[in-house]
């Protein structure tokens, strides 16, 4: 995929893809926004 529409992508949903070599830490960061949320 072309970085431009890789980019339109993730500003079209909203919210950037989790690191596959880094899970863990960022669901706990994730998991924290949304928490916060509600």
């Amino acid at each position: 995929m072309p970085a431009h529409a890789y980019r339109a992508v993730i500003e079209a949903r909203g919210y950037d893809d989790i690191d596959p070599e880094n899970v863990w830490d960022e669901w706990q960061l994730a998991r924290k926004s949304l928490e916060a949320e509600n």
